[in-house]
């Protein structure tokens, strides 16, 4: 099973999960509730798919320097991994060419997930 695969299914094993929990909060009754558990769960996973972009265009790069230079001093290991922030963010630029469009998965099944809810609507 290729890396994408295995994302796209944890995604959607994580949105199946938040469906059943948002159903267990509301109750498996009325149609409704099923109504906005498959939205909530859709926009959710949208969400995650714009943080999964912005993270990846380099937005939290600092919040990254800053822990890994934290988790360096806290151990008493004299000898920096990276030198400074430009470093840092060099060091992910390959990272982030291969995995360009990780954001997708998120998008496309959150908007299958908010297109059921649709469908929901319109049926009840």
């Amino acid at each position: 099973m290729s890396e994408s695969s295995k994302r796209i299914l944890i995604i959607h094993v994580v949105d199946i999960i938040m469906i059943l929990l948002i159903l267990l909060m509301k109750g498996f009754d009325k149609a409704i509730n099923y109504c906005d558990a498959f939205f909530i769960a859709g926009l959710l996973m949208i969400c995650f798919g714009g943080l999964s972009f912005v993270s990846n265009c380099g937005a939290f790069d600092i919040f990254g320097y800053s822990f890994k230079t934290v988790g360096t001093k806290l151990s008493g290991n004299p000898n920096k991994e990276y030198q400074n922030l430009s470093a840092y963010v060099e060091s992910k630029k390959d990272r982030r060419l291969k995995e360009k469009f990780n954001f997708v998965p998120y998008l496309l099944v959150g908007g299958v997930t908010v297109f059921l809810s649709f469908i929901i609507k319109v049926l009840i």
